[in-house]
């Protein structure tokens, strides 16, 4: 496969100037190298070679579309990479080097045959401004991009199930009964200073992804797919530093949907078959098991199958946040005793003797430790060869 300086080329008018920026880092935080103008273009000579040039030595194109990028460099841009890819204009974009037209709002008949992330221009998102997106929104724009750069044959699907229950699961529980075994909803809330199950309930939304642990502003999702970043960069590193040939790994989470929660048998036995073999994670609110349903499947099926799988994690989170002081000795222990917080919070994953473990998590630093633990060991095994991009495709898009 060809070697490219940049894994995309982003276009866009200066007006959408911040949506730009702000993709071109989350971009690079998920170690995809993006191109982008006033970043990469050099001092003195003119800027027009130069833009042709990253064309050039872009792998694929993003372009930022609104309707003030009418008339702008955007549609030239998305023309000269398509020229560069099949200068005979017979056959357009390959799976190796594609274009994604990213919409904000307003339309394009004439980018129509690229491939369109809608997801911005459907949740009307761009009159407010980058900075008042949905994260979820947002993730999901750059999850696609992602996906389509890299393609899903190029990180390895580590499955992962939510336990936690809905927004309005959790409102229709009478708080003040009593289960046959611990305190009743009301009683536990006021031991953990939470207080009333109004208060609870902004912590949880229509989908299980939405629930947010620690006290967080950010979704269980978020977390994750956060996390999983930091550890591909770590593990990355630390395969690096063991073997400098050695095949770049990442792994994604292939997460149980609600075919798992609300499926015939058939669908939730097809789920829970990811969670009996191989690597897997989960991830349980202990809050949930107040929801009829969540005991349902964990005692019938979670606890029976997946906890026989020797290579399944679980993790236990808090539904608060720790403690000020808590965050603030731990910060303490790191700086002052480095050789020994490290095992804890980048532990030493390689070394056979160190043990795997799940414990009650507090918040996402702890969180990342512990997931490192589970996943590293499996790192080895999935060294191989990358893989052609298997390119991804809205097929319901209007645009297609």
């Amino acid at each position: 496969m060809p070697s490219y300086a940049y894994d995309a080329f982003i276009s866009y008018r200066s007006v959408d100037r911040p949506w730009a920026e702000r993709l071109s880092a989350d971009l690079r935080a998920r170690q995809i190298t993006p191109f982008l103008d006033l970043d990469n273009l050099r001092a003195g000579p003119r800027w027009e070679p130069q833009l042709f040039e990253a064309l050039q030595e872009s792998r694929h194109l993003v372009a930022l579309w609104s309707s003030a990028a009418q008339g702008s460099w955007v549609e030239p841009e998305v023309s000269r990479f398509a020229q560069i890819v099949d200068p005979r204009g017979l056959s357009g974009p390959s799976a190796s080097r594609q274009i994604f037209v990213v919409a904000l709002e307003g339309d394009n008949p004439a980018l129509r045959a690229y491939q369109w992330i809608t997801d911005l221009k459907e949740a009307n998102a761009y009159e407010a401004g980058v900075a008042q997106v949905d994260p979820g929104v947002w993730r999901r724009v750059v999850d696609r991009i992602e996906q389509g750069i890299r393609g899903v044959e190029d990180s390895i699907p580590v499955p992962m199930l939510i336990v936690t229950t809905t927004r309005d699961r959790l409102g229709s529980i009478d708080s003040t009964v009593q289960p046959a075994s611990g305190p009743s909803l009301d009683d536990l809330l006021m031991s953990l200073g939470i207080g009333t199950k109004d208060d609870l309930l902004r912590y949880y939304d229509d989908a299980r992804s939405g629930w947010r642990p620690f006290g967080s502003q950010v979704d269980i999702q978020g977390v994750l797919e956060g996390l999983k970043h930091e550890i591909n960069r770590e593990l990355g590193e630390m395969l690096m530093d063991e073997d400098s040939t050695a095949d770049p790994i990442r792994f994604r989470w292939d997460y149980l949907g609600d075919e798992f929660w609300i499926g015939q048998e058939d669908a939730v036995e097809q789920q829970t078959a990811k969670l009996t073999r191989g690597p897997a994670v989960l991830v349980i609110d202990p809050i949930s098991f107040y929801d009829e349903l969540v005991r349902d499947r964990f005692i019938n099926w979670i606890y029976p199958r997946a906890f026989r799988n020797r290579d399944a994690f679980v993790l236990v989170l808090t539904p608060f946040s720790l403690p000020a002081s808590i965050v603030e000795l731990r910060a303490a222990i790191r700086q002052m005793a480095r050789e020994v917080a490290e095992r804890f919070y980048r532990p030493p994953v390689f070394d056979p003797r160190y043990a795997r473990s799940s414990a009650q998590i507090g918040d996402g630093t702890d969180l990342k430790g512990w997931l490192m633990m589970a996943l590293a060991p499996h790192v080895t095994e999935w060294r191989r060869p990358r893989q052609s991009a298997v390119v991804w495709t809205r097929t319901d898009s209007p645009y297609q």
